[in-house]
Formats: C-alpha cells, structure tokens, sequence
C-alpha cells in the first residue's frame, strides 16, 4: 500500500468533500508514518500504524480517526478543539492536559 499509494498519504494528497447538507470538508490520510510531528491542516485526518506528534493549529475544528496499531501524542494551539476516535490498543496521549481534546473509544 505504501508503494501504490505514496502520492496520495503522509501529506501528500489532501481531498475535498461536499456533505449533503452542502458543509465542505477537507481530509488526509498517515500510514505508517513515524516522523516526528505533523501539523493538521484538514477537517478529517485518519492515522494507521502511525507513531507521531499531531499538532491541531489555532482555531482549528478536526476530528481524527486512529487505528489500533498507532500512537500518537496531541496537542492543540489556542482556539483548537479535537475529537479522536479511536479502536483497539491505539495510544492516544494528551501531554497537556487540554481540554478541547475530547477522545473516544470505539468498538471493534
């Protein structure tokens, strides 16, 4: 998957969406990404097998999606709210205690 899809994953490739109700969406896609930290810069960014620090900007709304083989650290900057979902034994951590993370385990 790495391979095939290298020009669309890891902040390669970000895709707009258009929900019914008319709202526009932005999404990324990490797999396997272990560098140090990344900025999100969508509405909806999905983690698998990633081992990182997400940074969520001022201001920003974002929700994320991590599986069960990932770890991450999340920080928002001032004005930022987060809501992660989350499944399996995925390592979500919240350094600094901030509030406007909200993160939720889902079912298998």
């Amino acid at each position: 998957m790495l391979k095939e899809f290298a020009p669309f994953i890891n902040g390669k490739y970000y895709s707009e969406h258009k929900s019914k109700s008319g709202v526009t969406y932005t999404t990324a896609l990490w797999c396997r990404y272990d560098d140090y930290e990344v900025e999100i810069n969508t509405t909806v960014a999905t983690f698998l097998d990633c081992q990182l620090d997400v940074v969520i900007p001022k201001n920003k709304y974002v929700t994320l999606f991590v599986d069960k083989n990932c770890k991450l650290r999340i920080y928002c900057m001032e004005g930022a709210i987060c809501k992660v979902n989350y499944w399996g034994d995925a390592v979500i951590e919240n350094p600094k205690e901030n509030k406007n993370i909200k993160i939720t385990k889902r079912d298998e």
